[in-house]
């Protein structure tokens, strides 16, 4: 059977005004014109749509069903209408991401620059969250992108690759452990670090390999930013594991950093999105942009997640 857009539009209406004259005022069309597309329309479905009562009108099984149908079919086509809209005005809307400290301090300043220079109808709207909290936002629907630390991201979220996000060690400038080109993991645990706050993908990068070796971590204390971090070692505090481009046009003095001889330093950070068509045609840009790693460009595709 063939389906008219009208009648389909006035169908729905019938539905939830309960009667043909509700549907009449609310689609501005006359009660004889609702009442004959009705009827057309249950002769091309073969079956009786809807129950007529004296006081109006009900939905068969079957009514109930197409109007389930045709409440999914109006809603993609005014989603198509709001999309090809973006493509004639330019591309407009607000994009929600939530990340996590490395991807908000280091990394997404310049990409975000390129990006909106590119669609300045775009809006960002970014907030820094826990890497545990990452995943969350984007599966509650708070955020359209998240990036943060692989471990934690949600199975039934699709994810990209964003950044390899390298961890060193740092120490005071007269530790023992300064000494030395590189250490092994275990070697630290001797003594007391610097950490962040729980649900920091860092602490428990390094937790979780502290567990394996037998041991834990011995934690003097917890903070929340790099630049935290960095101070209390510099003030003797401990020792501490952060990102290495944390410690970029930073002054040096006062501490040191020593490699960390480890598979796992090689942090992973990705890009997690919902699973779900039709994705905004501003966020599908802006995963398109940030998927652009040294101008090799690994191109969303959104019907094959």
């Amino acid at each position: 059977m063939r389906f008219d857009i009208e009648t389909l539009r006035l169908f729905i209406f019938v539905i939830e005004g309960g009667s043909i004259s509700a549907a009449s005022d609310r689609g501005n069309v006359v009660v004889s014109a609702v009442s004959r597309r009705i009827s057309d329309l249950e002769l091309a479905a073969g079956t009786p749509l809807l129950h007529r009562r004296s006081r109006g009108v009900e939905p068969t099984l079957a009514g109930t069903a197409l109007y389930r149908r045709a409440k999914i079919v109006m809603e993609h086509l005014q989603h198509i209408e709001w999309e090809m809209s973006q493509h004639r005005d330019g591309v407009r809307g607000i994009v929600r991401l939530s990340v996590n400290m490395t991807a908000m301090a280091h990394y997404l300043p310049k990409e975000l620059k390129s990006f909106v220079d590119r669609f300045p109808g775009v809006q960002i709207g970014l907030i820094e969250r826990l890497s545990d909290q990452v995943s969350r936002d984007v599966l509650s629907g708070d955020a359209d992108i998240g990036i943060c630390a692989a471990s934690y991201i949600d199975k039934s979220l699709s994810e990209r690759p964003f950044r390899i996000d390298r961890l060193v060690l740092i120490t005071p400038a007269d530790h023992p452990l300064g000494q030395r080109e590189s250490v092994k993991f275990a070697d630290t645990l001797d003594y007391e670090h610097v950490g962040m706050q729980d649900g920091a993908s860092i602490l428990a990068l390094a937790s979780q390999a502290a567990k394996a070796l037998g041991r834990r971590m011995r934690l003097a204390i917890q903070v929340t930013n790099f630049e935290a971090i960095r101070n209390m070692v510099i003030a003797g505090l401990g020792i501490a594991i952060i990102p290495e481009i944390a410690l970029t046009e930073r002054d040096h003095s006062g501490y040191v950093t020593v490699r960390l001889d480890e598979p796992w330093v090689g942090r992973e950070l990705k890009l997690l999105f919902k699973p779900t068509v039709p994705f905004p045609i501003a966020a599908t840009h802006l995963l398109d942009h940030l998927c652009t790693t040294d101008g090799v460009s690994t191109t969303i595709d959104l019907a094959h997640k």
